[in-house]
């Protein structure tokens, strides 16, 4: 009778749950550190497991059951007998609840980087728990973006999702997918499992309307409410008033809200969720412990953490790796890791890299063979003391190891009066580039480039484990990723990762992650240490890079741009760097500077304000300054204004007098492509021209270069190649016809869509790689106006209107991809044809835009005043255009004849337009390949045809 009672209770509290939704409380609010204000304490029983209590006295709250009820042996009664035992959360694996939360999670990224977490939590307060939940599976990031969104409110759905994978039921969710009894989670819903798992345990349920909502936000109280239900406290927490009073009382005392702000009655928010799970991993379990007539329920020594998800929480120091261990003995293997005495495997963890130091570490037991896998490993909060000195700050080491040495460095050279020193214990361990060495001297101990980091894992003031890293540079040219070989840009030798030598282990680590040889970039810098046997190759990357001209040089470094940092020369760079030098300087792990690239890649000339002089003059003012007339590489027609002084080339302080008169011949400028400065006023600070190298046409990489200058040059699409010269999405092009003078209206800018297949260009190229490919082209003429691809326009009519200049020009009306489209031709001149007669309705081009979108050149595949002129054209390789008679039609295809021959075209994807020459009006129409008609004795319709690439796309019925 007393099970039936509490069994009856338990079922009457979760179906008042099940009614009322999720009910509200909005009174009850969490204080800062975390407990409810105006709830009692209670007393509480502690068991210790060992039949050993004590009882902690709090306030007594009149509207709320004392936890202890009236019982001296630390249960409650309920009128049936039935009792449950409460203790404090004492478990062995509780450290959660007692050790500070971790603010600071940053380590030094060539030593012990932590795993990247995502830039939304990394740097907020529940690092820790969102890294362990996602190390779990519990709680991770948007699948796309890797986003944990800790700000966002977390739905009832996810909830459910959250709460079953901390109880580990990740199977049985998984067994339980595509399968559904709420009408509104349909059966593809992604968490349909954990949905139908978490209804079945009671820990999540529908409302009254036999709906789940999973959409629907969770509040907080009601996101506690599940978790202590997954913690089994739920007859606790009806005993103590039910929801919400009961569960948050049950969760302040046993620490679930520690490090949580959050309103009780609001919704959720996924960060204070993750915190929540983070404290409930290891709280006491609740459990029934009776049956019977004798039901109770008391807080077992078992925790969600150990005994739900088999995982095991523990402290150590990590002692040996596979590339090396503190007592200088046996490694382990590769794929393990040794913790004080104990062996674990490593996992995806970043373990390797905390050689030395004391962790807090997770590892999954396998309960079939008791092995234990590494699933999280973080520096033990406030059991280490690290210092790192970078090559450059370390003044001096002396001492010997039979007493201590002393290091003497500057914490900060640009600020500090007096060096500070450290000493290093006597009987210090020493990890030289990687590995476990004995004998260093002290000039072992200052690297020329490189670093020491300190490590004091005794807390005593002396530092006990010290890593030697002697770094060399190696600036990524390219890469093998069959033979793992990366070059040198400067010629430096190479570096070899060559994954089939057993007898070699490298890492390359970038960002404090490992990445692949696949990954490494042109330009980037590996700073890397190798072992004194070889063996050992520990590779750091840097993309880090800084754009701009090098305005200030001192003794303490370079300034580049308006940069507030001095940037250091690295000593493997062997080039000199000269003031005014521009261009991306890219940078080692140690921010220093290792290699410079100066207008050598597309990536630069996106950035390089390259314009195409148009004119220059002097302007009469108090100061004469110069005017230059520019049209830019973003289409734009400018006049910009010069400083009064500026440089020309490589010569500074010029006056603009100087820079126009250099510019100009005979009084009229020489139309060029140049290089321009501005400042902030949008002044002109600086004009570079082209050195001339046509002669040669060899690229030079080290200056702004006009390299060749050629007719006639042939553009290949499928190898990307005018001529000789590789174009891409990148490359800028200036459209500026031989023929058009200085009149900027008949300028545009193109890109690599537009070039016509087969098509001859002349072109002049500027800024050549050393790959060949070319930074910028200048179109002088073409045999192609428009690119094959284009679709065609049937023109409906002209009118003639004023553009934005209120200058007369013409617009367009015609169809287009199955569509009317109207648009304006840069001037009168445009929409005409050969013969100078203008565009008429029935006429089909092809057109090209400039940069304001207005039609600046035209290509006419058929006058419709020479409507009986049948033809057969291959206007490129890839563009052809017929007219004919359609003779004979078939499903999907239509014979048209030319002349005396017969073709066979498809019909299945083709636009189809019907030109009526006999309408004034409407004469052009959209229509379908059912409504081509067959060329007859007072039906003359034939039929205009283009072919791409050998595919019909469009066709027009011309009657």
């Amino acid at each position: 009778m007393k099970k039936t009672f509490i069994s009856f209770i338990v079922a009457m509290s979760i179906a008042i749950y099940s009614m009322c939704g999720f009910a509200v409380f909005a009174d009850v609010v969490p204080n800062e550190g975390g407990t409810i204000e105006n709830y009692p304490q209670g007393s509480v029983t502690n068991n210790n497991g060992n039949n050993e209590t004590t009882t902690g006295e709090g306030q007594q709250d009149v509207n709320l059951r004392t936890f202890d009820g009236t019982n001296t042996d630390g249960t409650i009664d309920i009128t049936n007998g039935v009792s449950t035992t409460l203790i404090e959360n004492g478990s062995k694996y509780n450290g959660m609840a007692t050790m500070p939360i971790n603010s600071n999670m940053a380590q030094s990224r060539y030593s012990t980087a932590r795993v990247a977490l995502s830039p939304d939590i990394s740097d907020t307060k529940y690092a820790e728990a969102a890294e362990l939940l996602g190390a779990l599976g519990i709680m991770v990031g948007d699948a796309e973006s890797g986003a944990f969104r800790p700000n966002d409110p977390i739905l009832r759905s996810e909830m459910a999702k959250v709460a079953v994978y901390s109880i580990g039921l990740e199977d049985v969710v998984k067994s339980s997918n595509g399968i559904t009894k709420f009408p509104d989670v349909p059966a593809d819903h992604w968490a349909t499992g954990a949905i139908n798992t978490a209804d079945q345990q009671g820990l999540v349920v529908g409302d009254t309307e036999g709906t789940f909502r999973p959409d629907d936000n969770v509040t907080f109280e009601e996101a506690v409410a599940i978790i202590v239900r997954a913690l089994g406290y739920e007859p606790a927490a009806e005993d103590k008033g039910g929801f919400p009073t009961g569960y948050m009382y049950i969760a302040s005392s046993n620490q679930l809200l520690r490090g949580i702000d959050a309103t009780a009655a609001e919704p959720a928010m996924r960060g204070d969720i993750a915190q929540l799970v983070f404290n409930a991993m290891t709280v006491n379990l609740m459990e029934q412990v009776g049956y019977g007539s004798s039901i109770s329920y008391e807080v077992v020594d078992k925790t969600l953490l150990y005994d739900k998800l088999n995982v095991e929480k523990a402290y150590g120091q990590i002692t040996a790796t596979g590339e090396t261990s503190l007592s200088g003995g046996s490694t382990t293997a590769e794929d393990r890791i040794q913790i004080n005495d104990k062996l674990y495997l490593m996992g995806d963890t970043n373990a390797t890299q905390m050689l030395g130091y004391n962790v807090l570490y997770y590892a999954r037991i396998d309960k079939t063979t008791d092995e234990k896998t590494l699933i999280l490993v973080t520096e033990q909060p406030n059991k280490n003391n690290t210092l790192t000195l970078n090559s450059t700050d370390i003044v001096d080491v002396t001492g010997d190891t039979t007493d201590k040495r002393t290091v003497e460095y500057w914490a900060d050279r640009n600020t500090d009066r007096r060096t500070k020193t450290v000493s290093i214990d006597p009987n210090a361990v020493y990890i030289y580039n990687g590995k476990y060495k004995t004998g260093l001297t002290n000039e072992d101990l200052k690297p020329a480039s490189g670093n020491l980091v300190l490590l004091d894992t005794n807390l005593n003031s002396m530092y006990n484990v010290v890593f030697v890293n002697h770094f060399t540079n190696l600036v990524v040219d390219t890469v093998s990723e069959i033979t793992g070989r990366v070059t040198d840009k400067y010629l430096n030798g190479s570096l070899v990762f060559d994954k089939d030598n057993a007898d070699v282990k490298y890492s390359i680590i970038k960002d404090g992650a490992k990445i692949d040889i696949s990954d490494l970039k042109e330009w980037n810098v590996i700073s890397y240490t190798i072992s004194d046997d070889k063996n050992l190759i520990k590779a750091y990357v840097s993309d880090a890079s800084i754009t701009g001209t090098v305005n200030e040089i001192s003794e303490d470094g370079y300034r580049i741009g308006d940069s507030e940092t001095l940037y250091e020369k690295a000593t493997s760079y062997p080039n000199e760097i000269k003031l005014r030098d521009r261009g991306t300087f890219y940078l080692d792990i140690e921010d220093k500077i290792a290699a410079v690239n100066t207008k050598a890649t597309n990536e630069s000339a996106i950035t390089t304000n390259y314009a195409y002089l148009v004119d220059a003059a002097l302007k009469d003012s108090f100061d004469k300054v110069g005017q230059f007339k520019l049209f830019t590489k973003t289409g734009e027609t400018v006049v910009m204004e010069s400083a009064t002084k500026l440089r020309f080339n490589e010569e500074y302080a010029q006056t603009p007098t100087t820079v126009v008169n250099a510019l100009t011949a005979g009084g009229k400028a020489t139309p060029q492509l140049i290089i321009y400065e501005a400042n902030s006023d949008g002044k002109i600070t600086a004009i570079e021209t082209a050195k001339d190298e046509t002669a040669t046409g060899a690229p030079n990489t080290s200056t702004f270069t006009k390299n060749i200058q050629k007719e006639d040059m042939v553009y290949k699409r499928a190898s990307g190649k005018l001529g000789n010269v590789g174009i891409n999405e990148d490359t800028i092009i200036f459209d500026i016809p031989a023929s058009a003078g200085t009149d900027t209206d008949k300028y545009s800018m193109r890109n690599s869509s537009t070039l016509s297949n087969d098509s001859s260009y002349d072109a002049i190229i500027y800024d050549l790689q050393e790959n060949y490919m070319a930074n910028v082209v200048i179109i002088t003429s073409s045999t192609s106006i428009t690119s094959a691809e284009s679709p065609i326009t049937v023109v409906n009519y002209l009118a003639e209107t004023q553009n934005a200049d209120y200058e007369y020009t013409d617009k367009l009306y015609g169809y287009q991809s199955g569509e009317t489209v109207e648009i304006m031709a840069a001037d009168k001149s445009v929409l005409r044809k050969s013969d100078g007669t203008a565009l008429k309705s029935g006429d089909i081009i092809q057109y090209k835009t400039n940069a304001k979108g207005e039609i600046d050149g035209i290509t006419v595949l058929f006058d419709s005043d020479n409507k009986t002129e049948e033809f057969l054209r291959n206007v490129t390789t890839d563009l052809t255009t017929v007219y004919g008679r359609a003779i004979k039609k078939f499903s999907g295809s239509v014979n048209v004849a030319v002349g005396d021959a017969t073709y066979n075209y498809s019909t299945g994807d083709a636009i189809v337009y019907l030109y009526d020459s006999s309408k004034k009006k409407n004469s052009i129409s959209v229509v379908s390949p059912a409504d081509i008609e067959l060329y007859e004795k007072d039906n003359e319709a034939r039929l205009f045809v283009k072919l791409y690439q050998d595919a019909v796309q469009e066709m027009v019925i011309v009657k």
